[in-house]
């Protein structure tokens, strides 16, 4: 992971791009492959304590995908959303 992927994070547009590209550019880049969990709806993120992880999250906590999609975190780096239907694209 590096300074672009963050970037590429903080500008997407989930409005004209979708969820889809968003969520595999994570899974890509997520530190522990099995700490992203995707169901097709539903993403989970579980940092691990990573560093790299967290600055994923702090990433994305200013984004429309957050603003949209998040639906709980819990102390310990686990971080929950759910993709409407409109955005699986």
């Amino acid at each position: 992971m590096d300074d672009n992927d963050l970037h590429y994070i903080e500008t997407y547009d989930i409005f004209s791009e979708g969820a889809l590209k968003l969520i595999e550019h994570l899974k890509n880049i997520w530190h522990w492959h099995d700490f992203i969990e995707w169901d097709g709806k539903n993403l989970a993120l579980h940092t691990g304590g990573w560093s790299e992880n967290e600055e994923i999250i702090m990433a994305l906590q200013n984004t429309t995908f957050w603003a949209i999609c998040w639906e709980k975190s819990e102390r310990g780096g686990h971080y929950y959303f759910s993709v409407p239907r409109s955005f699986l694209k």
